[in-house]
């Protein structure tokens, strides 16, 4: 299992937090993803946790995968938190791979969008519903 570090990307109806788990080869926010040609490599991962019970939501439902020059795949991962308020305690993520087309080297783009579990909305913050992410990579 890979460990995954607690990185907040927004608070959501007071103690609801989505995850941006992040592992060394992962994107970190805008920093560029560094793919082997030809490899299926780890690009992203997202969950929705609950810090103060460290309890999890349903993970968010994905509604757009795309990459100009390479493939992205998920897959739906139970992994343990290496840090923060719920260390040890194991979580689900939807896990974004990337694929680069054969032969292919040099930079791309993958946009990711996923729309939140029906838990994390509230009628106050009905827009929290749906994000997304663009992420540089450097195949080499």
């Amino acid at each position: 299992m890979i460990n995954r570090r607690l990185v907040t990307a927004g608070v959501l109806a007071g103690t609801l937090t989505v995850l941006s788990a992040a592992i060394p080869a992962t994107a970190q926010w805008n920093k560029p993803v560094t793919v082997k040609a030809g490899t299926k490599t780890e690009i992203h991962s997202v969950g929705v946790w609950n810090r103060t019970y460290c309890n999890q939501r349903p993970v968010p439902k994905v509604t757009r995968m795309h990459a100009q020059n390479g493939t992205i795949t998920t897959s739906v991962v139970t992994s343990t938190f290496a840090d923060g308020p719920c260390k040890d305690k194991k979580g689900r993520f939807i896990v974004f791979f990337y694929t680069p087309k054969p032969g292919f080297r040099g930079k791309d783009s993958a946009q990711i969008n996923y729309v939140m579990p029906k838990a994390v909305r509230t009628p106050s913050r009905p827009n929290l519903q749906a994000s997304g992410k663009r992420i540089s990579i450097i195949v080499e």
